[in-house]
């Protein structure tokens, strides 16, 4: 008895959208049906993933989604249940939730990750290290106080990171920190911020981290151990 080939990924792709792009276009705006989609194309390079039947892969697309978006927060101006995803692909809650994890494992996706995620939650979420220690989310990064606190010693090594994230070229971003040195020594005619200065900036970058830190808590109350690994 000879074996039944396997589906190419056209065609899989293509049987699946069946299933999500109806979806997308009751429940999503055009940013997350595009992350949906995107997902969906990576979920299918997985054979594990991909032998799943058609409905269960597309819910289990949109499950990741929301749970990176904070779509199952009904705080969200978009909110999704999972009731809601289930009862539209008629699949099992368990079911869906079992196979969104697995495509999270398998691509180790989780919340803040930058791929599937909207920009401004991975911005809020991703955490980067300064060189004085710091913890900042990447939003915290774009301000300049932020910036100024890695000053030039540090430019070299950081500046491709900071490029990334501001999206200042190399010139504009050495341009804007020495601009904050200028500005500093002008505010307290020295060449170096005063101890003083630099603590209460240190204060105020720990104040902002400490409230991300406390939406985060809020959050894990509501899924779980799903940003265990950040806290």
């Amino acid at each position: 008895m000879s074996k039944v080939p396997k589906k190419k990924f056209s065609e899989k792709l293509k049987e699946v959208k069946g299933f999500l792009d109806p979806f997308c276009e009751k429940y999503l705006d055009s940013e997350l049906a595009a992350l949906s989609n995107k997902l969906l194309k990576k979920s299918l390079t997985s054979d594990g993933i991909k032998k799943s039947r058609p409905e269960i892969i597309a819910s289990a697309v949109i499950v990741v989604i929301a749970r990176l978006n904070f779509l199952f927060d009904k705080e969200n101006d978009i909110y999704l249940s999972l009731d809601k995803i289930c009862t539209f692909f008629d699949c099992k809650k368990s079911t869906a939730s079992a196979k969104a994890s697995n495509i999270e494992k398998i691509f180790d996706i989780s919340t803040g990750n930058e791929e599937f995620s909207l920009p401004e939650i991975a911005d809020e979420l991703a955490m980067v290290e300064l060189p004085n220690g710091l913890i900042a989310t990447r939003n915290m990064i774009r301000d300049m106080p932020a910036l100024f606190s890695v000053g030039l010693g540090d430019f070299e090594k950081y500046a491709p990171l900071f490029q990334q994230i501001t999206g200042l070229d190399k010139d504009e971003l050495r341009n804007r920190i020495e601009s904050e040195f200028d500005k500093s020594e002008k505010e307290i005619d020295t060449e170096q911020l005063s101890l003083r200065e630099m603590e209460l900036r240190e204060a105020r970058l720990n104040t902002r981290i400490e409230k991300a830190r406390e939406k985060i808590e809020k959050l894990t109350d509501l899924y779980g151990d799903l940003f265990s690994q950040l806290l």
